[in-house]
């Protein structure tokens, strides 16, 4: 079983055993008697409702910009390039999951204050990126890549609107964009990867990620990782 499978299939596993455990206390527990318990036919449209029943099994959303090579130190000057302020940054050792997790959601006027991540791991320099908008600064990215000889795999999943990225970017600018939208094509395809065409889903896009070498196992184990604070 190759590593993107394994880690699609660890959090498929997790929220199947955290809905599970719900629908088991809500069992156990005294039956409603209040005129808002749900009828009969509504009970019975959820359990035949396939999308309604797969946004819960859905994993939950994530977006990373991976660059080949250690570029880890000019993260932050990038980020600044790209319209960002950087307020704080602190230096934390956790699990990669978690360091993901645990960001502060945009908060402030308008949202403006965001947190992004960076870590290294084998090969490669990852950036947690949940407001899933990096990737749109295709010119910047493509700078860094000419400043610093490197390339960029920008990956996105979100579960509510299943919505699946794959971008890759090279000093000469986007060479590879993929994006489908609950299982439709969205956008300007470019040389789009076969293996999100075949399965536009979480897993079609890991296992695209582990085709192009990128080390899926090492985003399950502790790293060190910046996190910074910033002003969009």
């Amino acid at each position: 079983m190759n590593s993107g499978i394994l880690v699609a299939a660890t959090v498929l596993v997790a929220i199947t055993v955290v809905f599970g455990l719900s629908c088991k206390r809500k069992a156990s527990a005294p039956q409603n008697t209040s005129t808002n318990r749900p009828s009969n036919k509504q009970m019975k449209e959820f359990s035949t409702n396939e999308r309604t029943k797969n946004f819960f099994r859905r994993p939950p959303s994530f977006s990373f910009v991976l660059f080949k090579g250690d570029v880890s130190k000019d993260i932050p000057k990038l980020l600044e390039r790209c319209g960002y302020k950087v307020l704080e940054s602190s230096v934390v050792k956790t699990n990669f999951p978690d360091l993901y997790a645990n960001l502060p959601a945009p908060s402030g006027p308008k949202n403006t204050l965001v947190s992004k991540a960076y870590c290294r791991i084998s090969g490669y320099t990852v950036l947690c990126e949940p407001e899933m908008v990096l990737f749109t600064n295709s010119k910047e990215l493509a700078q860094f890549c000419s400043e610093h000889s490197t390339e960029i795999t920008a990956a996105i999943w979100e579960r509510v609107s299943e919505t699946v990225s794959l971008s890759q970017i090279a000093a000469s600018g986007v060479t590879s964009q993929t994006f489908y939208i609950a299982g439709k094509v969205e956008g300007e395809q470019k040389q789009p990867h076969k293996l999100i065409q075949d399965n536009p889903s979480d897993e079609g896009l890991l296992h695209a990620l582990a085709e192009l070498g990128i080390p899926l196992s090492e985003l399950n184990s502790e790293v060190e990782a910046t996190i910074l604070k910033l002003q969009e």
